[in-house]
């Protein structure tokens, strides 16, 4: 998603320089505030197998005859 990227003095801050041809699957574009959402983290926490990050992620159904 990014051509480039500096990290800046003490690396606490970075610098991308995105595609532009890149968008999400509703047709929208990846721009610096996408790019910002999903780098920044997040206020429930670190993301962990069991929470999903973004809330309307679902698991997807065991395969038929699974449980």
């Amino acid at each position: 998603m990014a051509t480039s990227w500096k990290v800046g003095e003490g690396g606490r801050t970075y610098t991308f320089a995105l595609r532009e041809d890149v968008t999400f699957h509703d047709g929208s574009r990846l721009d610096a505030s996408a790019m910002k959402a999903n780098l920044d983290p997040s206020p429930r926490g670190p993301p962990s197998r069991s929470t999903p990050r973004d809330r309307s992620a679902r698991a997807a159904p065991p395969p038929s005859g699974q449980k």
